[in-house]
């Protein structure tokens, strides 16, 4: 094998165990939030204390957050960022052109009417 081949492989190995690493947290944050659901049902049942469960409630839901943040964080917000892509604007840019050419060609082919131009015909 090619130093090129090791360092390519090496770099999905790494690059595999990162996404899978990063799936677990996610799945670790929604079994946060499942805990959370028992702890609600119990204080509403009444077998665990209000302030207890208040407790139990912030801290699971501040882990749960910090593990998956987009869909369980308060605080997170998306942010989008919609710029032009290049097909519109190179379409923008043949449209103008075209006009221009368009404009253009219509000057130069002013059609002669009586002894004159057409931006002439006032004068």
């Amino acid at each position: 094998m090619k130093t090129d081949q090791i360092s390519g492989f090496c770099l999905m190995w790494i690059c595999s165990i990162m996404i899978r690493e990063r799936e677990e947290m996610k799945s670790r944050g929604i079994a946060h939030l499942e805990e959370i659901e028992r702890i609600a049902v119990d204080v509403e049942s009444g077998a665990l204390d209000a302030r207890s469960g208040a407790v139990a409630f912030q801290a699971r839901a501040w882990v749960a957050a910090q593990l998956n943040p987009r869909m369980l964080s308060e605080k997170w917000k998306a942010e989008l960022d919609v710029q032009p892509s290049i097909q519109s604007l190179h379409l923008d840019a043949i449209r103008n052109l075209t006009k221009k050419q368009i404009d253009q060609n219509q000057a130069k082919t002013a059609v002669e009417v009586d002894g004159t131009y057409k931006g002439e015909q006032d004068s």
